[in-house]
């Protein structure tokens, strides 16, 4: 348990630093693990996008971890972050993001957005999803998992549950960490509000948000593994914190993977 945990961590954080800047359009990749990833629309969880191996029938006796993520600016653009998620996915994660496929290879045209006026203060949006959207990701690939007829029946480890965002969505993760199937968190370029009013508004996260979620409090058999992110590496929690440079996860990342699929 404590290895596959860990390797999500890892993971999480190579792939980050693998995620290209500025590149709206730019083709899907598979990723760099066993498992060549894919992204999808799914009928019955509307407003979700879904990254998995494109082979499952390769996973062999491989359990899919599962990953419930919140987009940057707490968008409804599911594909968003698509290069970072289906690197994820490759490794053996069933990785679902909130929203709709709305940038890149299958998204519809979208208008553009306005430009920003001189002299004009930048406007904040409000969030575009819901903190409860990470939930209803979780509770979908539970069900899959038990539903005979599912591709991802009796694929699924309930055991390995993870929250992942980024800024804002991370943020998102937060509001819902307490969520007893949570095993691990990765927070990624997000932090948490000073004392006073936040700036995304109905998004109000505190100092002490963050050590609820955190807490082991009411967890009878496990604490949450926490790590939170940075362009400049990850510190995670709990462990204690520590930091690892990204190439330096990166390679870490791809012994503890292999080794995770051996030990199957």
């Amino acid at each position: 348990m404590k290895l596959t945990l860990l390797t999500f961590i890892l993971t999480a954080a190579s792939a980050a630093a693998q995620q290209p800047v500025g590149v709206p359009n730019a083709a899907d990749t598979p990723g760099t693990g066993h498992f060549p990833a894919m992204k999808e629309e799914v009928a019955s969880l509307p407003a979700h996008v879904v990254y998995r191996p494109k082979d499952l029938s390769a996973l062999g006796r491989v359990k899919l971890g599962v990953v419930a993520w919140g987009n940057g600016g707490c968008s409804d653009d599911g594909a968003s972050t698509r290069l970072h998620l289906l690197e994820l996915a490759s490794h053996g994660y069933l990785v679902i993001a909130s929203g709709r496929i709305l940038s890149g290879p299958g998204a519809p045209p979208r208008a553009p957005s306005p430009a920003a006026q001189p002299g004009q203060p930048v406007q904040i949006q409000p969030p575009r999803t819901k903190a409860s959207d990470l939930t209803d990701a979780i509770d979908w690939a539970l069900a899959e998992n038990a539903r005979r007829g599912s591709p991802f029946f009796g694929r699924i480890d309930p055991a390995l549950v993870a929250l992942s965002g980024w800024s804002c969505g991370g943020l998102q993760a937060l509001q819902v960490a307490k969520d007893p199937r949570v095993k691990t968190m990765v927070l990624q370029n997000t932090g948490v509000f000073n004392e006073g009013g936040s700036a995304i508004p109905s998004m109000q996260i505190s100092k002490d948000t963050r050590r609820r979620s955190t807490s082991s409090a009411g967890r009878k058999t496990s604490r949450t593994r926490t790590a939170w992110t940075t362009s400049r590496g990850f510190h995670m929690c709990r462990s204690p914190w520590r930091i690892f440079p990204s190439d330096t996860a990166a390679r870490i990342s791809s012994r503890t993977v292999a080794r995770r699929h051996r030990s199957r």
